[in-house]
Parts: C-alpha cells; sequence; structure tokens
C-alpha cells in the first residue's frame, strides 16, 4: 500500500477525529464574557473601598477638618461609607480619629489616595 493512496474508511476516520477534537478544545477553552465582567467589577469595587479615604477635607474659617463619610442609616447598627458604600458593623472612635489625624497631617498621601480613588471611580464606570 502507498502512503499516497488513503481509503474512505481513513478519510472518515480522520474526519471523525478531527471533529472530536476541535469538540474537546471548544468545551475546555470556553470563555464566559459574562463571568469575566463580574469579576471584573467585583475586583474594581473592592480597589475602590480599599482606596476610599471615607471622608473628605472641608476647609473654613481657615481650619482644616475632615469630615467622616460614615453614616449609619436608621434601624441599622452597621455605618455604611457614602462616598464607596463599604459596610461596616462597627467603628472604634479612637482607630477613626487617629485615621483622621493621620490623613491631615500627610497631605501628600491624602491627595495621592484621593486621586488614585477617583482614578478607580471611572475605570468602574461610577463616574
Amino acid at each position: 500500500m502507498n502512503i499516497t493512496e488513503l481509503n474512505l474508511t481513513d478519510i472518515l476516520l480522520f474526519i471523525i477525529t478531527l471533529a472530536i477534537s476541535v469538540i474537546a478544545i471548544k468545551i475546555s477553552f470556553t470563555f464566559n464574557i459574562n463571568e469575566y465582567l463580574k469579576t471584573r467589577k467585583k475586583d474594581i469595587d473592592n480597589k475602590i473601598k480599599n482606596y476610599c479615604p471615607h471622608g473628605h477635607v472641608s476647609v473654613s474659617d481657615k481650619e482644616v477638618k475632615f469630615q467622616s463619610a460614615f453614616n449609619s442609616p436608621v434601624g441599622t447598627t452597621s455605618y455604611v461609607c457614602q462616598r464607596c458604600q463599604l459596610v461596616v458593623s462597627h467603628i472604634d472612635e479612637n482607630n477613626e480619629q487617629e485615621r483622621i489625624l493621620r490623613l491631615l497631617q500627610d497631605s501628600k498621601a491624602y491627595s495621592r489616595r484621593e486621586k488614585i480613588f477617583h482614578k478607580l471611580l471611572k475605570k468602574g464606570g461610577y463616574i
């Protein structure tokens, strides 16, 4: 038998093998765009919550104040950040005061954090 000669059974066997391998590759490399977009949005939302300063700086009468963005909705015991929607079950007043003082003392760190926060808001489609 010569190599160039192929009979009908060899051709059919090759076509069936090729079809099964294409189906196996298709099943193993299935890409779900909706799942990808959900995980991407979830990652961006987590980054937004991490970079949010949870408050804003206001200047009045030559005095710089940092106002916390955490509010407790009526009927709940948890606190929600009005800027990033982070839900916290308890806020320790001492830790909150220390965090506010650190942000007020290091204005460059606050401005960098605020800049990254706004960039992530744009990336997430919130602005």
